[in-house]
């Protein structure tokens, strides 16, 4: 879920979409495009939920609405979408994949040319050992001149899972890890 700090609430679940819940108004459902959300946020003042499940993809909710409204699919993703973060321009997603890393998985950046959303590359960061599986949840530093990514690694299991530490200089960008 995520807030506007005066008690107004947005939230997603595993059935039925994105709610708002709060005090403005009643409790409504704002879209029910993506049923099955795993992730959400807040940037730059407008709603992005992502989905794993038909349909797949990340979705944008344009400002925090109260009212039932119609979503923008940004694009259409895969069965390892999980979490994603939106640059303060709005014109870079990451999203992070949670499919092995060899179909795919791992950080995927996503570019904005003025039309459409491109799949620039994807990092394969995410899974070491047993868990060769890209990550779940991610967030970055836009402030500097290179994107600065951290994200919670999936490596198998639970006692070896790692924050990692990415700095976005391109394709062939690696993870140092900060903490087990």
């Amino acid at each position: 879920g995520i807030t506007d700090g005066t008690n107004n609430f947005w939230g997603i679940g595993g059935v039925g979409g994105t709610y708002y819940l709060g005090f403005d108004a009643s409790f409504v459902q704002v879209q029910n495009v993506f049923g099955n959300s795993r992730s959400m946020g807040l940037f730059n003042g407008n709603i992005y939920c992502s989905t794993a499940s038909s349909p797949t993809g990340i979705l944008k909710i344009d400002g925090m609405p109260t009212n039932a409204v119609t979503p923008t699919v940004l694009f259409n993703g895969s069965s390892g979408n999980y979490d994603m973060t939106v640059s303060p321009d709005g014109n870079l997603i990451y999203v992070a994949d949670q499919r092995s890393l060899s179909s795919g998985g791992g950080i995927l950046r996503y570019d904005f040319d003025s039309v459409n959303w491109v799949l620039t590359y994807t990092l394969q960061i995410g899974g070491q050992g047993t868990g060769t599986h890209g990550p779940r949840y991610l967030t970055a530093d836009f402030s500097g001149a290179n994107p600065v990514i951290y994200t919670t690694s999936n490596d198998g299991t639970f006692d070896n899972n790692r924050i990692l530490k990415v700095v976005d200089t391109g394709a062939s960008s690696t993870s140092t890890t900060l903490a087990y």
